[in-house]
């Protein structure tokens, strides 16, 4: 009989249910001139919640050029909404620029100077906004109303809460492109678009300055917002202007949160993203009582089996760092089921 072994490790978490809710939804978009697609993540308690009163914040998800809504479900980012959806106090809405749906160019989430169908700051603020705020029970204030993003979409939470600071009050950014001009590649203009949203450079080069986030980020200053952002120190791409922007802060007296990490551009680990998400959670003004939510988890398991039928479980923090033997427990049996997305999978176990 062939001896089989078994080593699965799920990253999934230890405190708190996979609860909450995914709407995939369609607005039909003037400044787009397509259905736009978005993502909404509601918290499982929603509907007990707002039947009290309860109104929510909403953070809305910008993704990354080449991706789509359904980022924030994926294996970099799926820790973020799936699992910590019921830790935080708010609504989360990911719009789809179409960039990987209907075959348009990448929307770097601004407003198009030579488009007229791509106005995706207007679609922001004057059409995706209001519709979230008329169905869902949201503060619709400026100081309840965030951006977050990676890479081409940090450098839209940015762009657009310099944009528009009577509409967002909270901005954070992951590993961001902050200068669109920036010549770490000779073929950055093609390969991700810009040329498709600005123009090409020299000759529209006014377009590109405009929206240029290190050249206009201290016009913040004044400005009541809360802003962050952190930079992998391998990121071959937005190190080095990450390090820029947070020194040009510093130089306009301008309040910010920043971080680095040894991190290349894509990988986005599970305790980053729980910083990010304290970040939004602590700066989202309420006028109504907190919802007490589950803890953001800080750890995950490994299911260990071998060919005897024994079973056990180690407990480890998000660093790697396994707990003490006597936080680790024994399963006299493990079931497995395909959960409500394809990347999840649901697991009972029933303890000795």
């Amino acid at each position: 009989m062939r001896m089989l072994y078994c080593f699965i490790s799920l990253l999934l978490l230890v405190s708190g249910t996979f609860g909450g809710s995914e709407k995939i939804e369609k607005l039909s978009s003037t400044a787009l001139n397509m259905e736009a697609q978005y993502t909404v993540f509601l918290p499982d308690n929603y509907d007990v919640q707002v039947s009290a009163g309860h109104r929510y914040p909403v953070l809305y998800l910008l993704h990354c050029a080449g991706c789509d809504d359904q980022l924030w479900t994926s294996s970099s980012y799926g820790p973020m909404v799936d699992h910590f959806i019921d830790s935080v106090d708010y609504l989360m809405v990911a719009p789809n620029d179409g960039s990987t749906t209907v075959g348009r160019s990448y929307s770097w989430w601004l407003d198009s100077p030579i488009k007229s169908d791509y106005q995706y700051s207007t679609f922001l603020v004057s059409e995706l906004k209001p519709h979230i705020d008329s169905l869902y029970k949201t503060f619709p204030d400026r100081k309840n109303t965030g951006l977050m993003g990676h890479s081409m979409g940090g450098f839209g939470a940015f762009h657009n809460i310099i944009e528009h600071p009577d509409v967002y009050a909270v901005a954070f950014s992951v590993k961001g492109g902050f200068d669109l001009r920036y010549p770490h590649n000779p073929d950055w203009a093609s390969d991700f678009g810009l040329n498709q949203v600005l123009g090409t450079e020299p000759s529209h080069q006014s377009n590109w300055q405009a929206v240029n986030v290190v050249a206009h980020a201290c016009s913040l200053k004044g400005e009541d917002v809360s802003i962050g952002f952190y930079a992998g120190k391998d990121d071959a791409w937005f190190y080095e202007e990450n390090a820029q922007l947070h020194s040009d802060l510093q130089s306009c007296g301008i309040a910010h949160v920043y971080w680095e990490t040894p991190e290349n551009h894509f990988s986005v680990p599970l305790d980053q993203t729980r910083k990010i998400l304290k970040f939004f959670d602590s700066t989202f003004v309420r006028n109504n009582a907190r919802v007490k939510k589950k803890p953001i988890a800080s750890s995950f398991f490994t299911l260990n089996g071998n060919s005897s039928g024994q079973s056990s479980i180690s407990l480890y923090t998000l660093r790697g760092k396994r707990l003490p033997p006597r936080k680790t427990a024994s399963a006299s049996r493990i079931e497995f089921a395909k959960g409500e997305h394809s990347n999840h999978l649901r697991v009972r176990i029933v303890m000795r």
